[in-house]
């Protein structure tokens, strides 16, 4: 890989998720949906787009490039995380029924629109749920993770508890931020 194609992959690494600190858009059906940091960011990258548009002939796609603001966005919600195997009976049920069935995966949830990242707080409370809840959210997957690396480092010791460790340490890191501001700054 060149370092020009480095640099573009890490550009659109960076630039491909909304979140507080990335709420502006720019978007060309070439690039697909950018999020940066001010208006101005994104309306430079939808100039640099519309010029690309427009170098030999007019292609009718540049009428699609367009520049605007996220104010909510697809949010995990009522994240419910799979029972430890031991507790599933031989159909795959939870103690409440649940199927979690042959398929392993490790949650389930529902999706909410809320506002990008921080604003997720004053969503989580106008849906009837306290910041607390949310927090404990949050604690609950901090513990699942652990315990699935625990079981993946005890099982087999392969890529996947290296894998489940990482998660781990980044919803650890993630609950410590939270925390922090939750209390109001102090470490």
């Amino acid at each position: 890989m060149t370092p020009e194609q480095k640099e573009r992959m890490e550009f659109f690494r960076k630039h491909s998720t909304p979140h507080a600190n990335q709420d502006w858009f720019s978007y060309s059906p070439d690039n697909g949906f950018l999020f940066f940091s001010s208006k101005e960011e994104a309306k430079e990258y939808a100039i640099a787009e519309i010029d690309g548009y427009c170098q030999d002939t007019w292609d009718e796609e540049v009428e699609q490039v367009s520049v605007g603001k996220v104010s909510l966005v697809a949010t995990q919600a009522n994240v419910q995380h799979r029972p430890p195997q031991e507790e599933l009976d031989e159909e795959g049920c939870d103690k409440n029924g649940r199927s979690w069935g042959d398929v392993n995966f490790d949650y389930r949830c529902d999706y909410k629109l809320r506002p990008p990242a921080n604003e997720s707080e004053k969503a989580v409370e106008q849906q009837g749920e306290s910041p607390v809840d949310a927090l404990m959210e949050k604690v609950q997957a901090f513990a699942y993770a652990w315990a699935r690396y625990d079981r993946e480092l005890s099982v087999s010791g392969s890529v996947h508890g290296v894998r489940a460790k990482v998660d781990a340490e980044q919803l650890k890191k993630e609950l410590h931020k939270e925390l922090e501001q939750f209390v109001g700054g102090e470490s």
